[in-house]
């Protein structure tokens, strides 16, 4: 996907040679991405100092988006309508749920091997967070003979406690590997290959990942979950209650009956980590219907190529449309 940000000059000249609207519109540089497309002029201004999202303003009134949009409109007040990244589980002031992250754009297809080429499982993860620490605490406790199988497992967050599950790590503990990636910073343009973003060689062998997503309270998709769809395997979620069903209501589909996916209803967050990696275990020590599971991914596979036809801008265009007059 082109950044047309990444080159502001050129972005700025194209900028100026547009017509005006009616009333002037102020905007962050990133809505150059948006602006320019769309065939009209904006006065651009440089956000970095003016607020944590990026903002659009016309008439006094301003509407703000960008990255970790749902995560700000939760926990802040904001004096316009925010477009978010995720889906709220109940109502929010001033939220716009949007489902579509950036990261549906940025993570390279990967899908080579069959299901029936493949085998064992794998789950990396870096950041420590409560919902993994649980997710160790399950496996240690019950489900050690998972690591009698084919795995990739690596946890750069985990307690020093669990020497049991370190010992099992394909590579040792390294809490700074990507501490020098500003994350919030990356283009949809950007080189992501050999980084966090990328499907690493365990997606090309495993058979199914057990995927510890970063929102425990809305439903927010980030590389995690793209990177086994891109890959073509199937997955058990540890992430908000619902997190599968509103999968399923953008397009996608999971992999019930095949896989239990009873976890995704269970409010309380102990309980449905417990559930998952359950869930995880049982297939892992049992897999079967490769090829009814195979078709899900192949249709998860094209839902992924159909949704990159328009880029990541466009679809906040449309969120942000109808505040906007020309």
């Amino acid at each position: 996907m082109r950044d047309l940000t990444t080159n502001l000059n050129k972005a700025f000249k194209a900028n100026a040679r547009l017509p005006s609207p009616q009333h002037e519109i102020t905007a962050s540089y990133e809505f150059l991405n948006i602006s320019i497309p769309a065939g009209f002029r904006i006065t651009p201004v440089d956000s970095t100092n003016l607020g944590i999202l990026e903002y659009v303003e016309q008439n006094g009134k301003k509407i703000y988006w960008g990255i970790d949009g749902t995560h700000y409109a939760m926990n802040q007040h904001f004096d316009g309508p925010v477009i978010g990244d995720g889906q709220t589980l109940a109502r929010v002031d001033n939220h716009i749920s949007n489902p579509w992250t950036r990261y549906w754009w940025i993570v390279p297809l990967n899908k080579e091997k069959p299901l029936s080429q493949r085998e064992g499982w794998c789950m990396t993860t870096h950041k420590n967070r409560l919902e993994k620490d649980i997710m160790i605490d399950v496996l240690s406790k019950k489900h050690m003979n998972l690591f009698d199988l084919p795995h990739d497992f690596v946890y750069d967050g985990i307690d020093p406690q669990h020497k049991n599950l370190i010992d099992k790590m394909f590579r040792p503990i390294n809490p700074k590997i990507y501490t020098n990636f500003a994350y919030s910073k990356f283009g949809v343009g950007t080189n992501l290959l050999g980084t966090a973003f990328a499907p690493g060689p365990w997606h090309e062998s495993r058979l199914i990942e057990l995927i510890p997503e970063s929102r425990m309270t809305y439903f927010y998709v980030t590389e995690k979950t793209v990177k086994a769809i891109s890959s073509g395997i199937p997955f058990v979620m540890i992430g908000c209650q619902h997190f599968m069903r509103l999968m399923r209501h953008i397009g996608f589909q999971t992999f019930h009956p095949y896989i239990d996916e009873s976890y995704d209803r269970e409010p309380d967050l102990h309980k449905r980590v417990d559930m998952a990696v359950e869930s995880f275990a049982n297939y892992v020590h049992n897999p079967s219907h490769l090829d009814e599971i195979q078709k899900i991914c192949d249709h998860n596979f094209t839902i992924l190529q159909k949704l990159r036809s328009h880029n990541y801008y466009h679809h906040i265009w449309k969120k942000i449309r109808r505040f906007i007059k020309l």
